[in-house]
């Protein structure tokens, strides 16, 4: 069967979504897809809400790989699934579950829905997705990485807190308000795209609290620019400026070094301080070519006695890199200079 719903066609095979004997509380009823037995009812737009989603077999828990039905019949006609309630799977089994797909009809992932999901690895998001409430998918530890669409419009609060695998996070360009603790306690997170369009970003520093080798890609004078990585002194390279940068990529940050030369020491160890600075005021890290000479994280340079030669000193901030030059030349030799003299002196 094909309906129309939001201006949008659908069709769904329900063989498999059996109706089962058991009634929901107010009316809603219970039905079996796929290995899952959700309840249900109906949602503020008109569509279908799913309420709550248990394993319809007890004994061996939810299949690893959950589809969450797109639709369900409704008195001879196709309505679509278009939100999900707080808490959607159970608490006890919810462990097995490490891949979800759904509908591009859903339009609400309700508060708790995937919390506790801890071998969830990855899911495929709605397409018509506007809001991801609070804690949603909180300790959602295996999770790697997400994807939020442009009709993203609210991020709750807490809603990815505690997905200590979470690495790389994209914001759809809809987006406009970011709630507190939003990223809290995600250590691996190294990078974020914030678009332009996010006007609130709860508590700055707050929403990446215990996430802090966070980089930050957005766009100058934007949110992600002015309430949070300039407050929180994390990295933010910015995505509408041509590079200046000696890495030539296209970031809008560049950093500042030059290169040295000083005469290497038969004596004593040497120290120089590069004093480099990144445009938008960034951390920055040091490398250096030769493991004799050593670089600390404040870009001191420490040369040994007698050492001489060139030396590479890379610096780098988020995806940004410069590399300097250190030219170390050998000291004179002290007996040739007075054998010189002596033979300028006492000619032959």
């Amino acid at each position: 069967m094909v309906m129309s719903f939001g201006g949008s066609v659908y069709s769904e095979d329900f063989a498999d979504w059996e109706v089962a004997s058991q009634a929901g509380a107010s009316g809603s009823e219970s039905n079996v897809y796929n290995g899952v037995w959700y309840t249900w009812g109906l949602n503020d737009d008109g569509g279908v809400l799913l309420k709550t989603a248990e394993p319809a077999d007890s004994s061996s828990g939810y299949p690893a790989e959950v589809t969450i039905p797109a639709a369900r019949m409704i008195d001879g006609k196709e309505v679509p699934v278009t939100g999900f309630g707080d808490v959607l799977f159970s608490t006890a089994k919810r462990a097995t579950i490490k891949k979800v797909t759904m509908s591009d009809t859903v339009t609400v992932i309700g508060s708790g829905a995937f919390e506790g999901c801890k071998n969830l690895e990855s899911i495929t998001l709605s397409k018509k997705l506007k809001e991801i409430q609070a804690r949603a998918f909180y300790g959602c530890t295996s999770l790697k990485s997400i994807v939020l669409p442009d009709s993203m419009q609210k991020i709750g609060m807490s809603a990815f807190e505690g997905c200590s695998s979470l690495s790389s996070v994209i914001l759809g360009n809809g987006l406009s308000y970011i709630d507190v603790w939003a990223f809290n306690s995600c250590p691996s997170l190294k990078s974020i795209t914030i678009p332009r369009n996010v006007t609130t970003i709860g508590g700055m520093h707050k929403i990446f609290s215990n996430s802090m080798h966070v980089t930050v890609y957005g766009y100058t004078g934007s949110a992600a620019e002015k309430k949070f990585a300039s407050d929180s002194n994390v990295t933010f390279i910015a995505l509408d400026k041509k590079s200046n940068s000696a890495s030539g990529q296209n970031t809008g940050v560049s950093i500042k070094a030059s290169d040295k030369t000083m005469t290497a020491s038969a004596s004593k160890k040497q120290t120089w301080t590069i004093g480099a600075k990144a445009s938008n005021g960034a951390k920055l890290t040091y490398t250096s070519s030769n493991s004799k000479v050593k670089v600390s994280s404040a870009g001191k340079v420490t040369v040994p006695k007698k050492f001489a030669g060139k030396v590479k000193i890379t610096i780098k901030t988020g995806k940004v890199s410069k590399t300097v030059t250190l030219t170390v030349k050998k000291a004179a030799n002290p007996m040739k200079i007075v054998t010189k003299i002596r033979r300028l002196k006492h000619p032959l």
